[in-house]
């Protein structure tokens, strides 16, 4: 296992390294909102899209350790790379409209859940299915098999948004991840132990290169993937629900956005937060950016401890 985890690193640093330098020459580059917080315009031009060094490490990875790839684990893998091409499609559109705003919400929500649907089918048809929790279990597979849909999509959605900052969503995934992990030890459930700890090793590989100041971004390429990723693997051992807690720091962030949505439409024009995601708001109120990550993972920790204790 350690082993694993340090080819992985090793490899995942090198096509990193790889993709920055790749990425620069091509002008594959990130394009800032014009209502960003002001600190963020010296991000303009970062090369971003770095998902794909992570994403194309775990699938070597595990191709190599062949014997692990069972079925629940290849779904997963499905998962990896959908999401993953729907977030390059996305991050590809703003790089060539040199502009921050890719792929509709409408566009990028029926591909998530075209995507969805096909773990959801995979795992049907394998039997791979089973919820630890008995409402779920007695609502059926018409419904649940929907609602795990719902869960991907959301899991994929909630990490894009929490994608603001330098490292804050690559560290809370290793975070999440690493309570999975536990979960799959406590189970002898050595393909997920495998799995999981080639996307920890990249997830680390990546975070060298993408804590402040960054030199890469993740991208809605690796955030789409590895939130949809967290989310397949809680579905695969049965801790869908518990995912809502050791995934608090996405939850959070996704819910302000919501909050401060609504609020503005039904209030017409006050809001609850100085800006959303929640980052934001204390970037604002004046938290330096490594202020707001640090404590940010602390937070994911805390939110690891809960989750080992109630799971």
């Amino acid at each position: 296992m350690i082993t694993l985890f340090f080819v992985t690193c090793f490899i995942t640093l090198f096509f990193t390294n790889f993709v920055i330098n790749l990425f620069r020459e091509r002008n594959i580059r990130q394009y800032v909102l014009k209502d960003a917080p002001q600190t963020h315009m010296v991000k303009q031009g970062t090369p971003t899209m770095g998902g794909i060094a992570m994403i194309a490490a775990i699938l070597l990875v595990m191709v190599v350790q062949f014997h692990f790839l069972t079925p629940a684990v290849i779904s997963i893998l499905v998962l990896l790379v959908g999401f993953g091409i729907i977030g390059s499609i996305d991050d590809l559109s703003k790089v060539l409209q040199k502009q921050n705003k890719g792929l509709t919400s409408r566009q990028k929500l029926i591909m998530q859940i075209g995507v969805a649907s096909i773990f959801a089918g995979l795992m049907a048809a394998g039997h791979h299915i089973e919820t630890a929790s008995p409402f779920l279990r007695m609502l059926g597979p018409w419904i649940y098999y929907p609602f795990l849909a719902f869960i991907i999509v959301g899991a994929s959605n909630a990490v894009n948004l929490t994608d603001g900052l330098d490292g804050l969503a690559a560290g809370n995934l290793i975070i999440a991840f690493l309570g999975l992990f536990w979960f799959s030890f406590l189970a002898s459930n050595y393909p997920f132990l495998m799995l999981l700890i080639a996307i920890m090793a990249a997830l680390g590989g990546f975070l060298w290169f993408n804590v402040n100041p960054a030199r890469i971004f993740m991208g809605d390429t690796g955030s789409l993937a590895m939130g949809a990723v967290l989310a397949g693997t809680a579905i695969c051992l049965h801790k869908e629900l518990i995912l809502i807690v050791l995934g608090g720091v996405f939850v959070a962030e996704t819910m302000s956005v919501i909050l401060q949505v609504s609020y503005f439409k039904l209030t017409k024009g006050k809001r609850i937060f100085k800006m959303s995601p929640l980052h934001h708001h204390f970037e604002l109120s004046g938290w330096t950016e490594n202020k707001v990550v640090l404590r940010f993972w602390m937070v994911g920790i805390l939110a690891l401890l809960l989750t080992l204790q109630w799971g």
